[in-house]
This record gives C-alpha cells, sequence and structure tokens, in this order.
C-alpha cells in the first residue's frame, strides 16, 4: 500500500485504479472495460439437441457445409460461413437462424434455442458487422479506375487518398462508442489497409466490362478468390478486434449484435450454456424447456417481440 500511497494513488479502489492507470498503456484501452457477461443466443434444428446434450456447441460441427455464396455481386460481400459457433444477442435472429439453409426441411420439429452466458472480449466480431468494408466506392468506373492505379507510383497520391477515406470511415463507425489508445488505433488502421486492398480487388472482379473496355492492360480477378481474399483479410481485422468488449453497439444498446466463439460452450466455464428451450413451430404452444433457467432477457425479448411469455413445460423424450 505504500507503493500506491507513493503514486498519489489511495482509498478502497486504489488497486483498481492503478489497474487500469496500466491499462492504459497497454494496447488496448476501452471505455467499456470491466462490461458484464450478456446473454447470447444460437438457434439450431432440434434434430441437434443430444449432440448439444453431449459435447455441448462446438466450433465445427461435421454436417456443416461451407459453399460459396451464390448471392454475392458488386455491393454485398460473399456471406460464406467461416468457421465458430454464430451467436446473436437477438432472440428473433437466433430463432429464424434455426430454420435457414439445410435446416429448412425440419421445420416441423420446431426450433432448438440455447441462450449462453459470454464472457466480454471472449467472442470474435461477426463479418455482418464488417459487411459495408466490402464496398470501396458505389460505382463500377471509379472502381475500374482506383484498381488499374494501383501499382502506378504517378498515382500514388490518388491511391492514398482514397485508402484514408475508407479508414476514416470504419473508424468512425466504430469511434462514436468506444475511445482507442493510439496504439492501438495505429494497429487497427494498418490492418484495414489491408482489407482496403481487397475490397478493392474484390469490387474489381465484379467490374469486368469497364476494366476490359476502358483499361485494357488490366485484367479483372477471379470473382471466387477475390471473394476468398476478401474474407481472409476481413477475419485478421475481427481477430484484431477481439480485445474490444463490443466495437460496434454499445453496451446498453439491445441492437442485433453477433458474433463468433471458436472455442466449444459446454455447461461449465467462461462461457457456458444457461438454457435449452425446444420451441415449436407453432408459437401458441408453450416453449419446451431442457436445460437450465430461462434468463430474464429471454422473457423480457420473448414478450416485446413474440407476444405474452406464459412459462415453458418440461421436456420429455
Amino acid at each position: 500500500m505504500r507503493m500506491l500511497h507513493r503514486l498519489g494513488v489511495e482509498g478502497p479502489g486504489a488497486v483498481v485504479r492503478l489497474l487500469y492507470t496500466r491499462m492504459k498503456f497497454s494496447e488496448w484501452l476501452l471505455s467499456e472495460a470491466g462490461s458484464p457477461r450478456v446473454i447470447m443466443y444460437h438457434g439450431t434444428a432440434f434434430r441437434n439437441l443430444r449432440s448439444i446434450m453431449s459435447h455441448g456447441l462446438l466450433p465445427r460441427p461435421g454436417n456443416r457445409a461451407w459453399a460459396d455464396d451464390p448471392h454475392s455481386s458488386f455491393n454485398s460481400a460473399s456471406r460464406a460461413s467461416l468457421d465458430g459457433i454464430y451467436l446473436t444477442r437477438n432472440l428473433m435472429t437466433a430463432l429464424s437462424a434455426a430454420t435457414n439453409g439445410a435446416n429448412r426441411k425440419y421445420m416441423e420439429e420446431g426450433d432448438l434455442l440455447i441462450a449462453v452466458e459470454m464472457q466480454p472480449k471472449t467472442a470474435f466480431a461477426d463479418e455482418d458487422d464488417l459487411n459495408s468494408l466490402a464496398v470501396v466506392a458505389n460505382n463500377e468506373m471509379k472502381v475500374a479506375d482506383l484498381y488499374s492505379m494501383i501499382g502506378d507510383p504517378a498515382y500514388d497520391e490518388y491511391v492514398e487518398k482514397a485508402r484514408k477515406e475508407y479508414r476514416d470511415r470504419f473508424l468512425r463507425l466504430m469511434g462514436h462508442y468506444i475511445e482507442l489508445h493510439p496504439m492501438a488505433k495505429a494497429r487497427i488502421e494498418s490492418v484495414v489497409d489491408q482489407v482496403f486492398e481487397a475490397a478493392l480487388r474484390r469490387q474489381a472482379a465484379y467490374s469486368d466490362y469497364y476494366l476490359k473496355n476502358y483499361f485494357k492492360d488490366k485484367v479483372a480477378p477471379d470473382k471466387s478468390a477475390a471473394e476468398r481474399d476478401f474474407m481472409v483479410a476481413r477475419e485478421k481485422l475481427t481477430r484484431t478486434l477481439k480485445g474490444l468488449a463490443n466495437p460496434f453497439r454499445h453496451s446498453s444498446e439491445p441492437g442485433n449484435l453477433t458474433a463468433r466463439v471458436e472455442e466449444p460452450i459446454g455447461f461449465r466455464g467462461t462461457n457456458r450454456i444457461v438454457c435449452v428451450l425446444h420451441a415449436p413451430f407453432d408459437y401458441k404452444e408453450k416453449p419446451k424447456l431442457v436445460y437450465g433457467t430461462p434468463p430474464e432477457d429471454l422473457v423480457k425479448q420473448w414478450n416485446e417481440r413474440k407476444g405474452e411469455w406464459t412459462g415453458t413445460e418440461p421436456y420429455r423424450i
């Protein structure tokens, strides 16, 4: 305590304040330090119940398909899945995810809803929050023009201006909610610059008409390869952001925050399953409680979005 006194730090909260002072000189400083655990949801097909009750949630289940996204376009990046357990704070998003894609043929079984208590800073930002980075410019001709300048020293100043605009747009998106230490900001800027290059190549792949007719020395990148390269660059950014508890939403905002976890989630530990519900396809029926106790947040969202919560029925095999 004498050491603390010498530093001018006294009182019951001295140790906490000193630790926070040390954090300011570390790589990550955020105004949400000490964020409480949050409840997040995972929705899946009911047929996965036995596996989940035996092994918990797995980041790389054997039956997941990793196909390309046929709906990707000039203004919309591929939404092909990356490894991990997908979680959301929005109850309705989790329930709709349970019957999306390959799960549609199992809709008559109803949804399996898992509520998870999450420790801050243990999940990656989901790519949905970073999809706006896929667009460098909204005009194909401008993208083709900018892409043709890459590597030409005569246009370095013009390219750097576009890169800075892209970087500043991303930092404004984050900066409204958190305060970044200069070291953290520099690291993020460096990674965002790499995403800029990948995003430009991705959009150039969809601008082949303009490249072919106006910039004959430039060949458009392969679309599939460009989409994958952008996903790799974006993934590096999500990992850089992992030290931030919630870079895109204020902690009090009940928005559709999504995240991805790459470690298994069981029924014990830092991140743990607190409730498993079988929600029948007919939402007029009461959900069946398989495990745990429905958290307050689940009941609150159910009342707000699905109608009055009338409790659960016990699940029977």
